[in-house]
């Protein structure tokens, strides 16, 4: 079973990139209204993989400073 694209991922030049909204109750911890880096891959299905991975540590983090 084929899991769906991840809706933060973004073809720049042929490279998969990863871009996340950082939630508005946090913006004023951030330098940035987004989280933006390369997956550093060309393949469709390794960017998805990754950016799964890196949502769910974004999740951890947003969810970490939220409650402090």
């Amino acid at each position: 079973m084929d899991l769906p694209s991840q809706i933060h991922v973004f073809n720049r030049n042929g490279t998969y990139h990863f871009r996340r909204r950082i939630p508005k109750d946090l913006l004023s911890l951030y330098s940035s209204s987004q989280i933006v880096f390369s997956l550093k891959t060309k393949d469709r299905k390794e960017a998805d993989r990754l950016a799964r991975v890196e949502s769910f540590k974004l999740d951890q983090e947003f969810q970490r400073r939220g409650l402090t």
